[in-house]
């Protein structure tokens, strides 16, 4: 066999391969994506005890430490949360806290707030 037809068999196996690897890539990532949508889709399945309890705010205060503003069965909590100290009450709301409209970030262009709205529309998050 001379130099010239071993490289033109080895070019189609080459390329064959790549295409192999690609498409293998393909179905992989494809069935990532199949895996979350549906991990998405069967969180919401599991009744009314999922809107039972809410996060509403968080502030981190250090590394480890945290203040949690949440609400539960209709009462709201601001909890202080650490890794040393655990979860204590700081204080109990006799009705939901109200907060002032957060301003929009100095700098930012006037559409940041409409891409950020299709953004959580997008990802399937509810906005406040």
């Amino acid at each position: 066999m001379s130099a010239s037809a071993a490289t033109t068999a080895a070019a189609p196996s080459v390329a064959g391969g790549a295409l192999e690897v690609i498409l293998s890539l393909a179905l992989v990532l494809g069935l990532i994506f199949a895996f979350a949508f549906l991990a998405r889709r069967l969180q919401g399945l599991r009744g009314s005890r999922a809107g039972a309890m809410a996060v509403h705010a968080g502030l981190a205060l250090g590394p480890k430490e945290r203040v949690v503003w949440i609400e539960a069965a209709g009462q709201h909590f601001l909890l202080g949360v650490s890794a040393g100290g655990g979860v204590q009450l700081l204080h109990r709301y006799e009705q939901a806290p109200e907060l002032p409209a957060a301003a929009p970030l100095p700098g930012l262009p006037p559409f940041a707030d409409a891409f950020a709205e299709k953004l959580k529309d997008a990802l399937g998050r509810k906005t406040a």
